[in-house]
């Protein structure tokens, strides 16, 4: 008799949200085309939204001005001193793989259900 594979497991936020919520795909730039599909699908200032795996919230929303804003969140704060650090370089990857380097970087002082959070602002046409 076979014995079953150990259940992976994965960052309690991830495992908590909504299996809809829930972005288990390999790649990020998948993500990223869900997420426009779905902001395209919804009225203006709604947040579309998933979870990674590893903990990290990605959302995105359209503004009634058209342009998109993106948000990247974790609950979790940090605990060495080298978590901005760390913050600056997980950031750096999601702007990467979307798309999304030259859009305008915003940090949240107080951010709603997070412990850390960054806007990204896209820019108005004309304006790169």
């Amino acid at each position: 008799m076979r014995t079953p594979a150990p259940r992976l497991t994965y960052h309690p936020d991830y495992e908590s949200a909504p299996a809809q919520n829930r972005w288990a795909g390999a790649r990020l730039m998948g993500l990223w085309t869900l997420l426009n599909q779905e902001i395209d699908t919804k009225p203006a200032g709604v947040w579309c939204w998933r979870v990674l795996k590893g903990g990290a919230f990605v959302g995105l929303r359209r503004l009634e001005d058209g342009h998109r804003v993106l948000r990247i969140a974790r609950r979790d704060p940090f605990t060495t001193p080298d978590g901005p650090e760390k913050w600056n370089a997980e950031l750096a990857v999601f702007l990467r793989d979307f798309g999304c380097v030259l859009w305008q970087r915003q940090d949240e002082k107080e951010p709603e259900g997070a412990a850390v959070a960054t806007l990204f602002h896209e820019p108005l046409p004309g304006l790169i």
